[in-house]
């Protein structure tokens, strides 16, 4: 198996997109649902997706609740997202979860040359237990304090991002490595139980920037500015 440095994550995707589109300028692009199983849009709509932009939009509404939930295990060993929409009648909801690991680029088949940046996709019913158990684990988090104006996350660095709409009430938060707001995070226990992948949820540690590459003027990855209301702006340095 060949895994892709760190490094070459973002090089090697950035490589296959300009191949694939003829270096269409698809950055900023606005996600929605119809972007998960393509990994050219959900990279150009990450951003978005992070933001909560089609949430905010569901959130006026007046559908049932929704939450989302991204934790970034670095994103060179590990993203995972949760989508979860409430079932109102019967009080449980459905869960499409998203997991992707290393970047494998040992095998590229000529059919779906994307298929070593696609993530693992899964859907499942989760009970009014579970979902209980979701809610009680973010209020535990400390869902409901706004995060601190100004807190940097790092595409290198663990982090999570949970929004939810509740009764109409869009609510953004994020909790990055190295804090004690991080520490209190108790949402792996509740997502592992419910999650169809069975991947364990990688342990936060500590990481290195990407090295700084001279010809590009620049490093991989990407930076994200936060604010109680979301996401104020990003540093993207693919």
């Amino acid at each position: 198996m060949t895994v892709a440095s760190p490094l070459s994550r973002s090089r090697c995707l950035a490589a296959g997109l300009t191949v694939l589109l003829g270096a269409a300028n698809l950055a900023g692009c606005t996600y929605n649902e119809g972007m998960r199983e393509n990994p050219v849009t959900r990279a150009f709509s990450w951003f978005s997706y992070i933001n909560g932009d089609d949430l905010r939009s569901y959130c006026k509404g007046g559908g049932p609740d929704r939450y989302r939930i991204i934790y970034n295990g670095t994103d060179d060993e590990q993203v995972r997202t949760y989508d979860i929409t409430v079932d109102q009648p019967a009080g449980g909801a459905s869960l499409i979860a998203q997991y992707r690991g290393e970047l494998d680029v040992s095998t590229m088949p000529l059919n779906d040359p994307l298929q070593p940046w696609r993530a693992k996709m899964a859907g499942r019913k989760i009970d009014r237990g579970e979902l209980r158990g979701l809610r009680d684990a973010l209020r535990a988090s400390g869902f409901d304090t706004p995060v601190p104006e100004g807190t940097r996350i790092y595409s290198w660095r663990f982090f999570w991002i949970a929004l939810a709409c509740e009764n109409g009430r869009f609510t953004f938060n994020g909790w990055t490595y190295g804090t004690e707001r991080f520490n209190r995070v108790t949402l792996a226990g509740p997502l592992s139980a419910m999650d169809p992948h069975k991947e364990p949820f990688t342990k936060a540690h500590e990481t290195e920037p990407p090295p700084h590459d001279e010809e590009r003027g620049q490093r991989d990855g990407y930076e994200l500015v936060l604010a109680p209301s979301g996401s104020k702006g990003h540093f993207t340095v693919f």
